[in-house]
């Protein structure tokens, strides 16, 4: 299913995608037991992306907590 308000996405994060942060989606899906994914990324994996010249509010324990996907 397709989100439109991916649209509204800056172009540079246009090209994130899930598994940028959640891991092996293809992998996991024809050997889930053996490729896990994250529903909650990792913090180191987020100040990847959200550093201060990006993101200056970005506290992960709350931001982490209104993760969704656009699939569900």
């Amino acid at each position: 299913r397709f989100d439109k308000a991916y649209l509204a996405y800056p172009p540079l994060l246009r090209s994130v995608g899930c598994e940028s942060c959640h891991g092996p989606g293809k992998e996991h899906t024809t050997a889930p037991e053996r490729f896990k994914v994250s529903r909650y990324p990792q913090e180191a994996i987020c100040l990847t992306c959200h550093t201060p010249e990006h993101d200056d509010n970005f506290e992960y324990a709350s931001k982490v907590l209104t993760i969704s996907c656009p699939s569900e």
